[in-house]
């Protein structure tokens, strides 16, 4: 990937072979991206007001380098309720873009029960949790400050899609 720090190349290059999990927040954005970038650029919907087209279309060229896209019943959950806020022609729509797009992912199955059960559990929640279970063998992509806090207590990494942007604007 141009203009990213050799770090990041690292990090990438370390689990494209493996896969990729992505964050609810940016799962949404892409979702909503494939459906209609405009909706990105008037920010006319909340939840993804903090991105750009161009956040899009960074999260896309990234998820292109990965083997495997994963990811877990409760992101999806969360993007789906979250779709859900949109107008009612447009989640349809946007519903519809995102089960289309998801015929590249695969879905990752954890025991709620069981994430419910560590001490982590009440600083994350559920969704944070599971993908924490998948860290060692995916790399999370996430926005969340303080799930890549928590992952690198564990001794695990994550990609700041924030970081990502930043070094990507400094080196151009």
């Amino acid at each position: 990937m141009e203009g990213v720090s050799s770090y990041t190349t690292t990090l990438i290059e370390r689990f494209a072979g493996r896969g990729v999990l992505i964050d609810t927040n940016l799962l949404l954005l892409y979702a909503i991206g494939k459906y209609d970038p405009d909706i990105l650029s008037r920010e006319s919907f909340d939840r993804v007001a903090t991105y750009s087209i161009e956040d899009y279309q960074l999260l896309g060229n990234l998820i292109s380098l990965f083997r495997q896209k994963v990811t877990t019943p409760y992101v999806l959950a969360e993007v789906s309720n979250w779709i859900g806020y949109l107008a009612r022609a447009q989640e349809v729509e946007c519903l519809r873009g995102l089960i289309d797009s998801l015929d590249t992912f695969t879905e990752l199955q954890v025991d709620s029960f069981e994430l419910g059960k560590d001490a982590s559990f009440p600083f994350l929640g559920l969704t944070d949790m599971a993908l924490a279970a998948y860290a060692n063998d995916y790399l999370i992509v996430t926005d969340d400050a303080r799930l890549i806090f928590h992952l690198n207590e564990l001794g695990r990494e994550a990609l700041n899609i924030n970081h990502l942007r930043q070094e990507i604007w400094l080196m151009n």
